[in-house]
């Protein structure tokens, strides 16, 4: 191939996926659309897009958003408090009487886990099956930490517990072995 026709080619590739790119924008989901609370903090997911969500703390329930920052259930940890509670690609539209509809479902989430940690342990999911016909609430029990100090991390009991729980899952190989940095959480 000569290097004129190679030229060619690669400018009408790049006009082509210019204009993709533009005519795609049509598509995309401005955040500011779909979020009804002041963008306080940087990570939220794109409601254009789909992401891990990750495990949702010591419940041991791992999530995923999708477009329209729709939180599906993957699945559970085993020996977690949410085993067997949950089936894949459920749909969790909120928690602890809090829909996450327009909200970023990472500040809901860690609120609801602070909260429960600090009094009872109960997280209750407001659960959509996977075909959208029928809706429950799940009730999950997390181990009590109590609340963060005013001063956390400094001189602060949660925090103290929190990292002592963490190192001692570290030093013990087996147990990072098996599960990995996110076995430290549950």
């Amino acid at each position: 191939m000569n290097a004129k026709f190679a030229g060619v080619v690669v400018g009408v590739a790049g006009f082509v996926c210019s204009m993709a790119g533009t005519l795609c924008e049509a598509d995309q989901v401005n955040p500011a659309d779909y979020y009804t609370e002041e963008h306080i903090y940087k990570l939220r997911p794109d409601p254009a897009g789909e992401r891990f969500f990750g495990i949702i703390g010591a419940t041991g329930l791992k999530a995923r958003v999708y477009p329209g920052v729709v939180l599906k259930v993957e699945t559970m940890m085993p020996g977690s408090p949410s085993e067997g509670k949950f089936a894949k690609d459920e749909i969790l539209t909120g928690i602890n009487g809090t829909a996450l509809k327009g909200l970023n479902p990472f500040v809901v989430m860690g609120n609801a886990l602070t909260k429960a940690e600090a009094t009872d342990g109960k997280m209750v999911f407001d659960v959509t099956s996977a075909d959208g016909k029928t809706r429950r609430k799940e009730t999950v029990t997390i181990p009590l930490l109590g609340a963060y100090s005013k001063t956390w991390p400094l001189d602060c009991k949660k925090s103290k517990r929190i990292i002592d729980e963490a190192a001692a899952f570290y030093a013990d190989p087996q147990k990072f072995n098996s599960s990995g940095i996110p076995g430290a959480l549950g």
